[in-house]
């Protein structure tokens, strides 16, 4: 026999346990300490129904722990058989320096089936803004039908991870609604309309959105996206586009970044609309790394001048107590390198810049 591991504890999972059996394992715990025998013996412990619990941790979908401040936060209706812990509130900062998970959502249901069911609308229903998290990547993985039939083995993440992530991307309704959201959410509406129409230009990860919106009043908005026309209101708190009506909330960042739900899709946005548009791969983005993440950044591996390659290593980061090697995106020569070692840094903060290149 060889003894690999002793966690001399409760485990992660414990309230899965304790759902199944209806026993509170910390009480055991704190009476067993005290010098009480065991309440039970293992023939007397009974369970019943189904329990399933996800771990809610403050990465993406890519499993890139992440830090930040938690701007906005709404647990979802705790109905019997829904369990959340958690010690989550509005500014609630966390930090690089330990695990990255930030609660615990555990369900009990009858069956396999409606335990899924539960678990993933529980999910959907959390509001979690400010930094990523693994919120919806766990509903899509409740929700694959590998998982859903009882073959997900080890190897789920690895067969299977690219097509959730692809399941990941908002439908172009969404992006629509986010884009209306992040503009006039929250401000007072006019009941005068306008006979001219906005230009609204957003950035969602490496797409662009180009929208030409017109005011009707009251909220009302007209919407050309291409060759598709739209209808949307904008409430107090929702936004309805084409008849969908969704709760909505923003949470602003910096240089015109901003994270936005609606429904159950979170969305981080860049407001494009006073930039000039630019021939792909000929603007600034082109030629700046930025920090993916926040971190401490540990090395530097170049310096001003270099010419390095694709994928060479320019930087390690560390984070949630992994080091990170952050890769050089292109050919290139750098132009400066604006971080020393020892220094934090926040996601989007310029790393490094490349000189232009010619045409």
């Amino acid at each position: 026999f060889y003894l690999m591991e002793m966690n001399t504890r409760l485990q992660v999972e414990h309230p899965v346990t304790e759902m199944l059996t209806g026993l509170d394992l910390v009480e055991w715990q704190i009476r067993i300490a005290r010098g009480e025998p065991l309440p039970l013996t293992q023939e007397q412990v009974q369970l019943s129904g189904h329990a399933i619990e996800v771990r809610l941790c403050a990465e993406d979908e890519h499993f890139t722990p992440h830090a930040g401040t938690v701007q906005r936060f709404a647990e979802p209706s705790l109905t019997a058989g829904l369990r959340f812990d958690h010690a989550l509130e509005d500014g609630a900062v966390v930090t690089p320096h330990y695990d990255a998970m930030l609660g615990k959502l555990i369900v009990h249901t009858p069956t396999r089936d409606q335990a899924i069911a539960r678990l993933a609308q529980a999910l959907d229903e959390t509001v979690l803004l400010g930094l990523p998290s693994n919120r919806a990547f766990l509903a899509a993985c409740l929700r694959h039908p590998v998982f859903g039939a009882g073959e997900a083995t080890i190897p789920f993440l690895a067969q299977h991870g690219d097509s959730v992530r692809e399941s990941l991307v908002p439908p172009h309704a969404a992006q629509v609604a986010a884009a209306l959201a992040a503009t006039w959410l929250g401000r007072p509406s006019t009941a005068l309309p306008s006979p001219f129409s906005r230009p609204l230009r957003v950035r969602l990860g490496d797409a662009v959105l180009d929208l030409q919106v017109r005011e009707l009043g009251h909220g009302a908005l007209q919407v050309q996206a291409g060759e598709q026309r739209h209808q949307a209101h904008v409430g107090s708190d929702t936004v309805t586009l084409d008849g969908v009506t969704r709760p909505a909330a923003v949470v602003p960042g910096a240089d015109g970044h901003c994270h936005v739900r609606w429904g159950a899709h979170d969305l981080r946005l860049q407001d494009l609309s006073h930039t000039a548009a630019v021939a792909s791969g000929s603007g600034p983005a082109a030629r700046e790394l930025r920090a993916p993440f926040n971190g401490k950044l540990v090395a530097v591996a170049a310096q001003p001048g270099d010419r390095v390659t694709r994928g060479q290593t320019l930087l390690t980061i560390e984070s949630m107590k992994i080091e990170h090697q952050i890769a050089a995106p292109r050919v290139g020569t750098l132009a400066s390198v604006a971080v020393a070692p020892g220094q934090q840094v926040a996601p989007g903060q310029v790393l490094v810049t490349f000189e232009s290149e010619p045409a």
